[in-house]
């Protein structure tokens, strides 16, 4: 019952848990014991993510996110239980409870689980199109949430068990130790989610990029 449903999910956008006085504000509280929205940021961001989340309703037994579904996305528990299945384990996400934080890096980064609704729940979802498009707004913002996430990342750009760096580059293989050295102290590290686009083609550049961990698409005109 396709209508049926869609005017539940209705109702819950309507009901006075998510319209009365102090609730957006108690959400915005919830998301910031997440790693990568927290007090750090600026009061204006947790803000605009807050807004830019959907609301969703799930009866009880209704799959959530699967396991093999794109982890691209971050649920934070607003009303009811989510049940969560990772690696053949039960446990259950409360009320405030976060899930899917990495997810909004990369699929490859986001948990392999399976979520199912124990109760009525209600959720917001925060997708990773929608983060990269509250960060273009806060490049302040965007910068912290790197710094974050290399710290939570350490030991994972690394190939062979050797952490990357220029001296090893086939292309500075002539330069002297002290240029190398002068240039690494000018590299400024980025981390850029999936999907997120780097380089717009025809535009003017000034930077060239380096890439130390993980896969770029390049799409270029004829």
């Amino acid at each position: 019952h396709p209508v049926a449903r869609s005017k539940w999910r209705d109702l819950l956008k309507m009901r006075n848990i998510w319209k009365q006085d102090g609730a957006a504000d108690r959400q915005i509280e919830m998301l910031k014991d997440s790693a990568f929205i927290n007090d750090e940021m600026p009061p204006e961001f947790a803000k605009a993510v807050h807004q830019s989340m959907e609301v969703r309703l799930f009866f009880p037994d209704e799959v959530v996110q699967h396991k093999d579904q794109p982890a691209d996305v971050l649920y934070l528990v607003c009303e009811g239980q989510i049940e969560r299945l990772s690696e053949g384990k039960k446990s259950i996400i409360d009320v405030g409870g976060i899930w899917g934080e990495a997810g909004l890096l990369s699929d490859k980064d986001g948990p392999s689980d399976t979520l199912t609704a124990k109760t009525p729940c209600g959720v917001l979802a925060l997708h990773r199109k929608n983060m990269i498009d509250v960060f273009d707004h806060f490049p302040e913002a965007k910068a912290q949430f790197e710094a974050i996430s290399r710290r939570s990342r350490e030991g994972v750009f690394e190939a062979g068990g050797q952490s990357w760096n220029i001296y090893r580059m086939s292309c500075f293989k002539d330069c002297s130790s002290r240029f190398l050295y002068l240039l690494d102290l000018h590299l400024e590290r980025h981390i850029f989610f999936s999907d997120e686009t780097v380089v717009v083609e025809n535009t003017e550049g000034e930077d060239m990029y380096i890439l130390y961990s993980g896969t770029m698409e390049v799409k270029a005109c004829c």
